[in-house]
């Protein structure tokens, strides 16, 4: 403490350089000191201010690595207080489990609350006993609190053995990972390890679903919807977010965020009721809540709510162009083969227009990411058709059978109920929305593997809610990506197949749309299309992929050379599709907008030369489109899967696109016998309350707390690393709370460079 408090008043004595001094050097080997008290020594002799803009990213890395050393070390040091028995001022004598009472000693001496006091110890005993590899990757300054955290959390319910697998595979590269993308590739662990016990536990979950509401101090109110399906509350979002960006683009100016509130509550309230997507655009329009003491024009908030305007922008032009070469006929199919970008030979060539947030140019700006007036038009989450239904095989080759592996894996007559792979019957249209995306593969659908699927700005789900999800989605776009056995992107295209009869396919329906991408490595595609008559109603798409996949293995550089046309400034749709395909997200180290949400940029300005090709065409949300052209930002692309981000300050950020298809462990399914399912009795209390349901008055039992691995009688509220250094100002005593809230939430704010939603 005195070396910090002696570094503050130096740092408080230093004149500030105006940034005309010489820069003074930073000490050898900075960046490389392990954390401690030879890193804090050094820390503590840097002015910061007076160094060049170039180490001032490495003091801030050394630093953080620190502050991440520190934070373990007080966490190690809380534990150890909570763990001191009663009465042992003047000895040594701990207790092997903690007590309801262990986080009282720091709760009186550091002033907390009791609530920040239980959420801190619980971290602690996580972070030091629970999952001890978390604390040594922080003592070493190599994971932060954050993300410690999200291991926790998102690991509670494991065996011991399964969170230490979930560990050992994902700690060493979490420093390289978001937050956000951390917790996917935790999610996508803990689906895999135990599939059965997963959909047991969110079936458990959905039957705990409710709806509440909540007063705030100030007289506002919160409803919220609890333990919700996934895939429902996923497409009620998207559904709310579409039209009111629908109502932006109709002329509303208020910030989008209070047109999204109108659409929430009107469709509670009924307003709505009756009504199609365009009269309720309109009666926002013409009833629009507007607080007469804001002032503030939503057009200050333009750019703001314009970043992800064109989540569908290029979902809606890629259906324009398909819908234009499907009109004029059949065509071979289209797809983009690995290494060339190109559609097969036949493919039209014709104008495209432009599509919003895409390299529109500038006189003496080079390429351009402010849309013009009226560019922005994305329908609402619109498929693109697939042209007249067939559920009929095609005519195809036979697949080659070099270095297939055993088919012994392959179920000889369809797959059983459990599974609901091959002859799931499809879900009946309820003009109800679907998810606006879903990447799954191929062998789970067919029930051969209980993979995890993903929806993209939703997370990882587990394998039979996305069968249940995909027999919903017959009327979208199903996109296909053959792999690699890396799982890497070879092939993309489009299959017009659905594994349903011809007759019990639905219309097409714009609010049944989405996109289904349909995964599967090569050498598994062959494998499986070789076990013919055992795939029911995949029988048809299986064919088609392995035809389509199979005759551009055949095709010549020639053939498939066509759609690089340096003339053209924004790619075809095959082009597009296969960039957003192999990107899955925006290029920028860390961001997590969802591909269809991003703008597709030249690394190299078409405007000066840069080809429309895969090896130039990267994915940039729209911030990161714009830090590109004006903030001084600069892309390169030294390989097809490898984004260099060249910062202002000199460093450079490498960005290498992720595997489309993920290794998953083998499942380790706990030997645990299946609890009864709890009962869920009526609630005939008033929705709305001011209570909680451990204050003094109330009648409401406590809600259902997910299980752990803390042994501690009293759990505690996690922990939210933000509110380090203050207390809540109402205790838990006096806080507004539903009557069934919800079980303990992130122990860390979610990341804020995702959907709105």
């Amino acid at each position: 403490m005195s070396t910090c408090a002696s570094a503050d008043r130096d740092m408080a004595a230093r004149p500030f350089s105006s940034g005309t001094d010489r820069p003074l050097p930073i000490p050898d080997g900075l960046a490389s000191l392990p954390p401690g008290a030879e890193l804090a020594e050094a820390l503590a002799h840097v002015d910061e201010r007076r160094v060049s803009g170039f180490d001032t990213v490495e003091v801030l890395k050394a630093a953080y690595r620190q502050s991440c050393h520190d934070r373990a070390r007080f966490l190690a040091v809380l534990l150890e207080v909570g763990l001191r028995e009663h009465f042992s001022g003047d000895s040594v004598r701990r207790l092997e489990v903690p007590d309801e009472f262990s986080p009282d000693e720091a709760r009186a001496a550091l002033v907390w609350s009791r609530r920040r006091a239980d959420s801190t110890f619980e971290l602690a005993w996580g972070v030091h006993r629970r999952l001890p590899q978390l604390g040594e990757a922080m003592l070493r300054g190599d994971l932060d609190e954050p993300r410690a955290a999200a291991f926790i959390r998102w690991t509670a319910g494991l065996t011991a053995q399964q969170a230490e697998t979930v560990c050992s595979q994902l700690v060493p590269g979490a420093d390289r990972l978001t937050v956000g993308a951390l917790i996917e590739q935790i999610q996508r662990l803990v689906l895999a390890i135990d599939p059965e016990w997963a959909q047991k536990r969110y079936a458990e979950a959905v039957r705990r679903r409710r709806v509440v509401g909540t007063r705030n101090e100030d007289g506002t109110a919160n409803v919220s919807g609890l333990d919700l399906p996934l895939d429902r509350a996923a497409a009620g979002c998207e559904r709310i977010d579409d039209l009111a960006r629908a109502c932006k683009r109709a002329g509303d100016k208020r910030p989008i965020d209070h047109i999204r509130t109108d659409l929430f509550l009107g469709s509670l309230d009924g307003s709505f009721e009756g009504l199609r997507d365009r009269e309720i655009v309109a009666h926002v329009l013409d009833h629009p809540f507007v607080d007469p003491n804001d002032n503030q024009v939503g057009e200050q908030n333009g750019e703001r709510t314009e970043r992800a305007s064109d989540a569908t922008a290029d979902h809606a032009a890629e259906s324009a162009a398909e819908r234009a070469e499907q009109s004029a006929g059949p065509k071979p199919a289209r797809t983009m083969h690995r290494g060339a970008a190109t559609p097969r030979p036949g493919m039209a060539q014709r104008p495209r227009p432009p599509r919003p947030g895409n390299d529109r140019p500038r006189p003496g700006q080079g390429e351009s990411v402010r849309p013009e007036p009226g560019q922005h038009e994305p329908a609402p989450n619109e498929p693109a058709p697939d042209g007249p239904a067939s559920c009929e095989p095609e005519s195809r080759e036979p697949a080659p059978r070099n270095g297939v592996r055993s088919t012994s894996a392959l179920p000889k007559e369809p797959v059983g109920p459990r599974s609901h792979g091959v002859n799931r019957p499809p879900t009946t249209s309820t003009g109800r929305r679907t998810v606006r995306e879903l990447r799954v593969e191929v062998t789970t659908l067919l029930g051969l593997d209980e993979h995890p699927a993903q929806v993209p700005g939703w997370g990882i789900v587990h394998a039979d809610l996305a069968r249940e999800m995909v027999s919903g989605m017959l009327a979208g776009q199903w996109r296909f990506a053959i792999c690699t056995d890396d799982g890497r992107l070879l092939y993309s295209g489009l299959t017009r197949h659905r594994p349903c009869a011809p007759s019990a396919r639905p219309a097409r329906d714009d609010r049944l749309g989405g996109i289904v991408e349909l995964q599967i490595t090569r050498s598994r595609l062959s494998e499986i299309a070789a076990a013919k008559g055992s795939l029911g109603l995949w029988s048809a798409l299986i064919a088609d992929l392995d035809a389509q996949t199979s005759r551009h293995l055949r095709a010549t550089d020639t053939a498939i050379k066509i759609a690089t046309d340096n003339r053209r400034r924004h790619a075809g749709a095959a082009l597009r599709r296969y960039v957003q395909i192999r990107g899955r997200f925006c290029s920028w180290p860390g961001c997590r907008m969802p591909a269809t949400r991003t703008d597709q940029d030249h690394a190299a300005d078409w405007a000066g030369g840069g080809s429309t090709s895969e090896d130039n065409l990267h994915l940039a949300c729209r911030h990161d489109h714009r830090a590109k052209h004006h903030g001084g930002w600069r892309v390169t692309m030294p390989e097809s899967e490898l984004i260099l981000w060249d910062s202002p300050l000199g460093h450079t950020y490498p960005s290498r696109l992720p595997p489309v298809m993920f290794n998953v462990v083998d499942p380790q399914p706990r030997d645990w016998p299946a609890p009864p399912p709890e009962a869920i009795v009526d609630d005939t209390r008033p929705l709305m309350t001011s209570l909680k349901p451990d204050s003094p008055g109330s009648n409401f039992p406590p809600p259902p707390s997910p299980q752990t691995s803390r042994p501690r009688e009293h759990t505690p509220q996690p922990n939210n690393p933000e509110s380090h250094g203050k207390d809540n100002p109402s205790d838990e005593h006096t806080q507004a709370c539903a009557p069934s809230p919800p079980p303990p939430g992130p122990l860390f704010r979610p990341e804020t460079d995702t959907p709105p939603f």
